[in-house]
């Protein structure tokens, strides 16, 4: 994840928020990122396009003031296969995004099990 990051900087508006790190690590990132900046991103960290994200979703239902994704018309979901969005999910690496070209926001939760 770092290399990816670093491979992607300067990253504009970046805020985190982690939700647990004991074992396990889960944490929401939003960032200002423009469109090849998300797509270095999205193919660094071997998440793949998804569809049938609803506002419904526990990704729209997170904690931080700031967090706020949309589903605005042309705005792109990528994701780990299988994110477990309602549990904890297999160990490993999980990534969940959300990117709209319109205002060029990522959103992305994040879960890193031991």
């Amino acid at each position: 994840m770092e290399k990816a990051v670093e491979k992607i900087s300067p990253i504009e508006d970046s805020k985190y928020y982690n939700k647990a790190s004991f074992i396990d690590s889960e944490w929401l990132w939003k960032a200002k990122l423009d469109e090849e900046q998300f797509f270095s991103l999205m193919s660094d960290l071997g998440l793949e396009p998804k569809t049938g994200l609803t506002e419904e979703s526990n990704f729209f239902q997170q904690a931080p003031y700031w967090w706020a994704p949309k589903s605005y018309e042309g705005s792109m979901v990528y994701s780990t296969p299988e994110f477990p969005d309602k549990n904890r999910g297999n160990d490993g690496f999980h990534a969940l995004a959300s990117w709209s070209p319109n205002d060029e926001i990522m959103f992305m939760w994040i879960k890193d099990n031991f």
